[in-house]
């Protein structure tokens, strides 16, 4: 019995060890992922700008960590700005253990001068070979500080138009109305839509305060026809503030013209986003100042009020000084590492992994035919299975691939009929009426950083009370004084020295 029991256990033995070593062998025979085969042991952790969501519990995180083979825990500045620049002050003095920090530029600009970031080039030349094929020269050198890299500098998408004049073009058209091409053309339309629909605003706003002037007054596709397209204008080699561009004060007089006739809203200086998009989605106001981020929730609640609403979007009027709006062309975010984190070369490593096209692609737009297609450079997305699954990769990008997420982009745009309606009608003759931002590249410069709010603030002020009539316009040039001496002067002067020393090494910047 004995012997029958030894038996048994000897050939149980046996069959195990066969059994081990036959899924060895199939183990051995499997294709090997490639994203998995160079594991870290380093975890990383990454502080962003605030979103709403958990970038922790989002499936995007598993698959970058797949892709990348480093494990990564995410954190988010608070979302109201000055207590993020608070959060972010704090951190950085107490020596924190994180290994990247996603920063906006005045944050970045802030940090490096404060000798707060590693410097990276020893890394990069080591370890980040897709990081500087795929990034543009210009954008590397504007991440530069004292001729060391100290960021990878992440732009927006692609240069664009975003600003545009939604106009109901169903309302104007049963009128006999035309769609207005010229500023004269557009004052005209506004006094026919009073005429024919009283009951309505002709033009709701602003809205969504220019993100560029920061001023309540400041209708892009208006300021245009009087030559004011960015906050700084190359006039002559030498940059130039609104305030002191001689069409500015036309066009002011211009807005507070068209308030006064009861043209626009007459609540103009206290709207909001919201407020002006719930009056043009009702069918209260007829012309909305746009971003094409607006398009997609407004054009479908306004065609669930009015199902035979149709919207025209125009970029641009011509006018006495001029004609369009700007094109965006800057940096985005700097991504950083602290100089109390252990792991820079790891976060360098981490970061090209990212950028490598198979991952990028993968990461930020899905899997061919399963989230997208692909031809040539064109990419469509595959709804809903896009949205759903890629909605955050942006939030998530560390840097990208400057020669083809341009193209790439699009299908993010493209996933909601209505914003890429909107953003290829605007976008269609950039090249005729878009002027690029000439400082879109320039650091936040001290007297900037200083004397901005102030002062963006003081001409605000200015505007809002000669747009209700409260200040006379004769006192704009008293205006321009007080802000030159508060400050005006000293940016105007630092931000020329900047610009000099830029086009010296770089040339004069386009598209």
């Amino acid at each position: 019995m004995r012997n029958m029991v030894k038996k048994s256990s000897v050939i149980m033995m046996l069959i195990l060890l066969i059994g081990m070593g036959l899924y060895a062998q199939g183990q051995k025979n499997q294709p090997v992922d490639s994203s998995m085969s160079n594991q870290s042991t380093t975890k990383l952790k990454v502080l962003s700008f605030y979103a709403n969501f958990d970038p922790n519990k989002n499936p995007q995180k598993e698959l970058i960590e797949e892709r990348t083979g480093y494990e990564v825990e995410y954190f988010m500045l608070p979302q109201d700005s000055e207590k993020a620049d608070e959060k972010l002050n704090i951190t950085v003095a107490s020596g924190s253990d994180y290994d990247i920090l996603k920063l906006r530029p005045y944050q970045y600009y802030r940090l490096v001068e404060q000798g707060a970031l590693q410097e990276l080039d020893t890394f990069l030349a080591s370890s980040g070979s897709t990081l500087k094929s795929v990034i543009k020269p210009l954008s590397w050198e504007v991440a530069k500080y004292k001729d060391k890299t100290y960021a990878i500098p992440l732009s927006n998408e692609r240069p664009n138009i975003a600003n545009s004049l939604a106009i109901r073009k169903d309302l104007l058209d049963k009128a006999g109305i035309p769609i207005p091409k010229t500023l004269e053309e557009f004052t005209e339309t506004l006094r026919a839509i009073k005429k024919q629909y009283p009951d309505l605003i002709p033009m709701t706003g602003p809205g969504r305060i220019d993100q560029q002037m920061y001023l309540n007054t400041f209708v892009p596709v208006i300021a245009g026809a009087f030559g004011i397209y960015n906050e700084w204008t190359d006039v002559d080699g030498e940059l130039v503030h609104y305030v002191n561009m001689p069409g500015f004060k036309e066009y002011l007089s211009y807005m507070t013209g068209l308030y006064e006739e009861g043209l626009i809203d007459i609540d103009w200086p206290v709207n909001t986003l919201a407020s002006c998009n719930e009056k043009f989605v009702s069918g209260k106001a007829v012309i909305d100042p746009y971003h094409y981020n607006d398009a997609a929730a407004n054009l479908t609640a306004l065609k669930g009020n009015f199902s035979d609403a149709e919207l025209v979007y125009i970029n641009a009027l011509k006018g006495p000084r001029g004609e369009g709006v700007r094109i965006e062309r800057k940096i985005n975010y700097f991504i950083c590492v602290p100089k109390s984190s252990k792991h820079g070369e790891d976060a360098i490593k981490f970061m090209d992994k990212m950028l490598e096209y198979e991952n990028f692609e993968f990461l930020t737009l899905g899997i061919e035919n399963v989230h997208f297609t692909k031809e040539g450079t064109n990419f469509e997305p595959i709804m809903p299975i896009f949205n759903e699954e890629r909605f955050w990769s942006y939030w998530y990008l560390m840097g990208i691939d400057e020669y083809k997420y341009p193209d790439m982009w699009l299908a993010r745009i493209k996933k909601n009929e209505s914003m890429y309606s909107n953003f290829e009608q605007i976008n269609g003759n950039i090249a005729e009426v878009g002027h690029l931002d000439v400082t879109g590249f320039s650091p936040t410069v001290e007297a900037v950083a200083n004397n901005q709010q102030s002062l963006r603030k003081q001409v605000d002020d200015f505007c809002i009370r000669a747009l209700v009539g409260t200040e006379d316009l004769s006192n704009y040039e008293s205006m321009v004084e007080s802000w030159k001496k508060n400050g005006g002067e000293a940016m105007t002067s630092e931000m020329n020295s900047w610009y000099r020393d830029f086009i010296s090494r770089n040339g004069k910047i386009t598209l």
